[in-house]
């Protein structure tokens, strides 16, 4: 069983590898681009499906795995906070998993959730700010992360106040699976360097 919980002031980010570094750049650009595109899709709650198989492989993992492979990545705003949801074809905890999440605001306020898990531990940590320079460990208090390997489902919930109260927002995910024996297997989701899911407004109370 993965401990579930939360992490609000790790001490340091997990590792995240090249790849993520390169993730985490293209969000900066893609960010620049979603606020200056104009007439930009709004959606009451984002639900991207990912098709599955189109992960890309490093140093030659096991042939055939669908671990970590993202099959559907939703995004939901209420007034109290955000709710993302990453759902997987499989997910092997023998292993180590990574997962990077990230969230734009109409404000420009930026989210970067970064983790790692396996069977005997879990830790996520996240940074906030009014850009990815920005960024700081200590200002998204509030912030929770679960993994539930029989649903192969990851849930991070954030604070509305961690994007600035922004009134609408975009997210993008990445997700890598590292195999024991060698090679690694990567997916992401709405991260293609334009931040392609819709805005996804904040609910009003009712």
């Amino acid at each position: 069983m993965i401990p579930e919980g939360s992490e609000e002031l790790n001490r340091g980010l997990p590792h995240i590898g090249a790849r993520r570094l390169k993730f985490r750049a293209a969000i900066g650009i893609a960010a620049v681009i979603a606020l200056l595109t104009p007439g930009a899709a709004f959606a009451k709650t984002n639900n991207t499906f990912d098709p599955l198989g189109d992960q890309t492989a490093t140093d030659s993992p096991p042939v055939g795995s669908h671990e970590m492979d993202i099959t559907k990545f939703t995004t939901t705003y209420k007034r109290t906070g955000i709710t993302v949801r990453i759902k997987v074809a499989a997910m092997d905890i023998d292993d180590v998993n990574r997962v990077e999440v990230m969230m734009l605001g109409t404000n420009g306020y930026l989210v970067l959730i970064s983790g790692k898990f396996d069977q005997t531990s879990s830790e996520f940590a996240v940074m906030n700010g009014s850009s990815l320079r920005q960024l700081s460990r200590i200002g998204c208090s509030g912030f929770s992360a679960s993994v539930k390997q029989s649903a192969k489902l990851m849930t991070f919930k954030v604070p509305a106040g961690c994007v600035g109260g922004a009134s609408a927002i975009k997210t993008a995910a990445a997700t890598t699976a590292l195999f024991a024996a060698g090679g690694e297997l990567n997916d992401d989701v709405n991260g293609d360097g334009t931040f392609s899911g819709p805005w996804v407004p904040k609910r009003r109370a009712h």
